[in-house]
């Protein structure tokens, strides 16, 4: 089993494409941006790409925003939200985020 964590991708019309290993994207230095994490080799935080990414920008959007990055960069940082969300919510978390007592207890 792997400890690396990745993420499955699918296009527009839900084929797989692949998995997304964020950590070779994504950084988090002490004294880069206050050791937030941030797309490699950049100061670009990952909160303000999916503050972006949430208030309906495109990728295509956020790349002219942002010429040092790629949309490899952007699925990355979707990968790593996906993969924080998983671990927040736990798997078996209800649809619509409700989950009983004995969820809350690890």
């Amino acid at each position: 089993m792997s400890l690396i964590p990745t993420v499955v991708w699918m296009d527009e019309e839900k084929h797989i494409q692949g998995t997304m290993n964020y950590r070779e994207r994504i950084s988090r230095e002490p004294r880069v941006c206050g050791g937030e994490p941030v797309i490699k080799s950049t100061r670009v935080t990952l909160r303000t790409l999916l503050a972006s990414l949430s208030e309906g920008d495109s990728i295509e959007e956020i790349l002219a925003d942002h010429p040092t990055l790629t949309a490899e960069d952007i699925r990355a940082v979707i990968a790593f939200a996906a993969d924080a969300a998983r671990e927040y919510l736990g798997e078996r978390a209800e649809p619509g985020g409700a989950r009983s007592r004995s969820d809350h207890k690890r």
